[in-house]
């Protein structure tokens, strides 16, 4: 069940506020916003005077003078302010994304942030591969807002900088064929991960699982758009004047995928592959003699690390299909370190997987 949570109306932080349940993990927590009245501001937007704020809101919707139906007759309106009003903006954007997608079991078993695959010899597409799960519908909902539209300096200190944008809900099968789903999720995929408070409750399907409950780090929005945008190119945003030089990209939308969108898909996972781990990559980008310390190669270590990140598992290296994928790497096609070519291979073989979509959903 995905929760859309009002903030609260204290003008304080949701956390130290001490707002239930909106300082739940799990939920999705809602400010309000108002409209700017003009002046000097070229922002569209401001955060409402009365919305909490804080990093454990998710984004932002309208909650100022929002008409609705009043008790007073059978045709009667009546303007209400409050995250109140906002949350319900969320729960509607909620129900357009899962109109016409069905069933939600397995939800807990495979998270797209906190868990590792309970058996590394078992694909994550044994477990929950659905894109009504909580965690996914969340996702898209945060990482497909309306970015850097509010008024930053009333948005509160920690809050993110998100408006509620229903423009993409005519949303992909899968997820992960959205754009800033996929950058969100090397976001979610690459970078440490923290431990709530409250602690987290011990995963049902796996309780030894040491990454149960763990958050991942979220994309700043100046990042997401960036990387997005390596993608998409700049108009689906209305410009990038803020990047010099201006990312290319391929004039599609968020949704929009054609073979100019894969090959940028690989590069933007190959520069976090390179910002991440700096020393295993070449000016080429291909692969260094680094330590492979406890293995054997370059290519095997680099290898082991990419089904962590992309399936969220290590199977033994004498598994056929991991011996299947080195022996590729290690071909005089590619070399050992390998080349660039190698290691675009080798990114492109595991988002494109059937076991990468199915984190994220229906293949």
């Amino acid at each position: 069940m995905t929760y859309a949570i009002a903030a609260g109306n204290d003008n304080s932080d949701v956390v130290t506020d001490g707002a239930t349940p909106a300082r739940v993990v799990a939920a999705l927590t809602i400010g309000a916003s108002t409209l700017s009245s003009g002046g000097t501001f070229i922002y569209s937007d401001l955060r409402a005077s009365f919305s909490n704020f804080g990093n454990r809101v998710d984004l932002f919707a309208p909650g100022d003078l929002i008409r609705s139906a009043s008790n007073t007759s059978d045709t009667a309106s009546n303007p209400g302010s409050g995250t109140s009003e906002a949350a319900p903006h969320v729960a509607g954007a909620v129900a357009l994304y899962l109109e016409g997608r069905t069933a939600a079991s397995g939800c807990d078993c495979f998270s797209l942030y906190n868990s590792k695959v309970p058996n590394n010899m078992l694909p994550a597409s044994s477990y929950a591969k659905l894109s009504t799960c909580p965690d996914r519908i969340a996702q898209f909902m945060k990482s497909n807002a309306t970015l850097s539209d509010l008024d930053a300096s009333t948005i509160g200190a920690g809050s993110p900088n998100r408006l509620l944008n229903t423009s993409s809900l005519s949303a992909p099968t899968n997820p992960i064929d959205n754009q800033r789903f996929f950058v969100w999720q090397h976001y979610a995929d690459f970078l440490a991960k923290s431990t709530p408070s409250p602690a987290p409750t011990p995963d049902s399907c796996d309780p030894n699982n040491p990454y149960t409950g763990l958050i991942s780090q979220e994309p700043d929005e100046n990042g997401l758009n960036y990387w997005t945008s390596n993608i998409t190119g700049c108009g689906v945003i209305g410009g990038c004047p803020q990047y010099n030089p201006a990312p290319t990209g391929c004039g599609t939308g968020f949704n929009d995928n054609n073979s100019c969108t894969a090959g940028k898909r690989i590069d933007v996972s190959r520069a976090f592959w390179v910002a991440v781990y700096p020393s295993w990559f070449n000016t080429s980008y291909g692969l260094t003699n680094f330590d492979p310390t406890p293995y054997a190669t370059p290519n095997e270590k680099w290898l082991d690390e990419c089904y962590w990140v992309y399936l969220r598992r290590r199977p033994p290296h004498d598994d056929l299909g991991f011996q299947y994928w080195l022996g590729l790497l290690n071909s005089s096609q590619y070399g050992n370190p390998a080349n660039q070519d190698g290691v675009n291979f080798i990114i492109e073989a595991f988002i494109e997987s059937l076991e990468y979509r199915q984190r994220s959903g229906q293949p």
